[in-house]
């Protein structure tokens, strides 16, 4: 279904009762990378997810996509459907999201579970920005898209690329423009208080490891897994490993 927030429409599904649990997607991906979750949470969660602007059955307008934006939907997202305090469970751009809601709005946020998160991403990552230029747009989200998992299969790639490919080449460009060069929380993190668990997949080549272990040393009492034989797409490549991670975590 979809509902109008901040002039654009945006989509999203909602399952089952209790305290709701929002996941949040990352860049060229969609809610339906979370469609797993989704049945073996809503027994004991009110389970939410939704596309961001750009992506899916969202609209996609031309404009702003920085994190700021995507975390400003989220929150009219929260206020339209009348959730009050909530657990976020942020991918990658979607990790960004969800700890600068929680930044922004502490008092919102019961927990934060984060995989394949950044405070922010190393200068490498802003070199993408330079090879767009060289390369078709097809070639460019491709190559993304394969660098996300650790040891893919062709359907997996192809069903991920179908996906990505939604994403029209603007939003695209903004939204990797945005959290490569102008997202930074290195010196606001430590201000999040509430319980946080941290997943990261061993061999994620996008945020690496050490990423989540200063955001898990940032973060007070917070609680990191590595999750081995992994890349980036930890809910496609190791499924089974993250819903007992968050089973563990959400009760």
């Amino acid at each position: 279904m979809k509902t109008e927030i901040n002039d654009i429409q945006v989509y999203y599904e909602d399952q089952g009762q209790g305290e709701p649990v929002i996941f949040v997607h990352g860049w060229l991906d969609d809610s339906s990378v979370w469609k797993p979750y989704v049945e073996p949470f809503s027994g004991g969660h009110r389970v939410i997810v939704y596309d961001h602007r750009g992506h899916g059955q969202s609209d996609k307008p031309k404009g702003s996509y920085s994190i700021k934006t995507l975390a400003n939907d989220l929150h009219a997202l929260i206020q339209k459907l009348d959730l009050g305090k909530v657990t976020l469970v942020g991918h990658s751009m979607g990790a960004m999201t969800s700890m600068l809601f929680a930044l922004d709005h502490p008092g919102r946020v019961t927990r934060l579970v984060l995989v394949g998160a950044a405070a922010r991403l190393p200068s490498i990552m802003r070199g993408g920005s330079l090879i767009r230029h060289i390369l078709p747009y097809r070639k460019f989200i491709e190559m993304a898209v394969k660098s996300a998992y650790h040891m893919p299969s062709e359907a997996v790639i192809q069903d991920s690329l179908k996906t990505a490919l939604n994403t029209p080449k603007y939003a695209a460009y903004a939204c990797y423009d945005e959290f490569t060069g102008k997202y930074d929380v290195r010196y606001r993190v430590a201000k999040i208080e509430v319980p946080t668990l941290i997943v990261v997949g061993e061999q994620d080549k996008n945020t690496p490891v050490a990423m989540s272990r200063f955001l898990s040393g940032e973060i007070k009492g917070s609680r990191l897994q590595v999750i081995a034989g992994c890349g980036h797409e930890v809910m496609v490549e190791k499924p089974e490993e993250l819903k007992q991670a968050l089973a563990e975590f959400l009760g």
